[in-house]
């Protein structure tokens, strides 16, 4: 198996599943399950630290601390991605500082229906400057459609210190991502060729 997507799974099968696929790469997890439910089966991906390298949980409701006891321990962790699981703008710093103070490896972060919004841009851009390993970082932004849209838009990303390598409108609009409508597609890179994608979703 080399990535299996683990839809509505307990807990005990995919604690099962993960330990007789101790050599697994890839890990998707698309459940609803909560903390209790982590802790049940943390030690099995712990267990396959030394070859996971990519993880993604989809509807998830596990907490920050949680996250942030698991993710240092996946020394192998190349790419992450949280879909639908809730963050918010003021955990999103705590998440990010366990990320670059002790996941060393780490070279992709996706985040997208977090909660997050526009104004965890400049935290993002902080953060791929400050993680050399990071080269792309993709976050879906979800935000209300108003006259002074892109112009706040703008002054957001001037005040990240990130500069703005290209505006995108997608083909057909609206382009579906995750269930979100995205209108917009911002890449922005700093001096370090550190990518930041912003999704911008209403």
């Amino acid at each position: 198996i080399g990535s299996p997507l683990l839809t509505n799974a307990s807990a005990d099968q995919v604690a099962n599943i993960l330990e007789h696929h101790h050599g697994l790469k890839s890990v998707f997890l698309r459940s609803t399950m909560d903390d209790q439910g982590l802790s049940m089966f943390s030690p099995s991906l712990q267990r396959m630290a030394c070859h996971l390298e990519q993880l993604e949980f989809f509807y998830s409701k596990f907490s920050i601390i949680q996250l942030c006891s698991l993710l240092p321990s996946l020394t192998s962790l190349k790419q992450f991605s949280l879909v639908y699981n809730p963050v918010g703008d003021q955990a999103l710093p705590e998440l990010l500082s366990t990320i670059c103070s002790q996941c060393h490896g780490l070279q992709q972060l996706g985040l997208a229906g977090t909660g997050l919004t526009l104004q965890s841009i400049p935290v993002m851009a902080k953060f791929i400057t400050n993680k050399p390993s990071i080269t792309k970082c993709f976050v879906l932004c979800k935000v209300t459609l108003t006259t002074s849209r892109d112009e706040t838009v703008d002054q957001i990303i001037q005040s990240s210190g990130m500069k703005k390598m290209g505006r995108k409108s997608w083909e057909e609009k609206p382009y579906n991502l995750y269930g979100f409508d995205v209108i917009e597609h911002l890449c922005l890179q700093n001096d370090r060729k550190q990518e930041l994608y912003v999704l911008v979703a209403v």
